[in-house]
């Protein structure tokens, strides 16, 4: 079976990828080239979803983390780990025992060693480290641990790795034209023309 993949981003760089690990023969399209667009334009954080935890969402939170782990073990080169401040001002919303807790149960679910624990600062220590913050109604302050990547550079990474399974076949600068989801040929499934930079 031939399977196209439309958008060579990093969803369909990582999609390819898994095809091709499971013997599939794959042809990626791009109207222009691999991570040119939204994938390179990210916030160029990887994180395991904290905000995730308010809403109770363990397991979504647990996936996330696994892949992070993932990540940073694999491409090191282009991902690592980021310390992350979160002063705690008076009159907030939400509590700082609540932070609290919320840190803990995020470490506790990352279960990573090359990712350090959250800490608590007191409003003293905090204003040390974080001199640029603003100090009024600063109660005190925690940080935590997610990662920073090179979102381009890793899809192209990913990129390489589904390139060695030879059964990918990459078209850049190809946008695609029409689907056919009636033919009987295969090789008709899709047509695209090739684009100008």
């Amino acid at each position: 079976m031939k399977i196209a993949i439309i958008g060579g981003g990093i969803n369909g760089i990582m999609t390819a990828w898994e095809l091709c690990k499971n013997n599939q023969d794959v042809t990626l399209f791009d109207k222009n080239t691999l991570m040119s667009q939204t994938s390179s334009s990210s916030s160029k954080l990887l994180h395991g979803g904290l905000r995730y935890l308010e809403n109770r969402e363990f397991r979504l939170v647990r996936e996330a983390l696994i892949e992070r782990r993932w990540w940073i073990d694999k491409a090191p080169q282009f991902v690592q780990p980021l310390k992350i401040f979160k002063p705690i001002y008076r009159q907030l919303r939400r509590p700082s025992w609540l932070y609290k807790i919320g840190l803990f149960v995020y470490d506790s679910l990352a279960v990573s060693k090359k990712i350090k624990k959250y800490k608590s600062w007191s409003r003293a220590e905090f204003i040390k480290y974080c001199p640029e913050l603003k100090s009024k109604d600063l109660a005190k302050g925690f940080s935590y641990y997610d990662a920073q990547m090179d979102d381009y550079q890793l899809g192209l990474w990913a990129v390489n790795q589904a390139k060695q399974y030879k059964i990918l076949t990459i078209l850049e600068n190809t946008k695609v034209d029409q689907i056919n989801i009636d033919s009987d040929y295969e090789l008709d499934l899709v047509r695209g023309s090739h684009t100008e930079n």
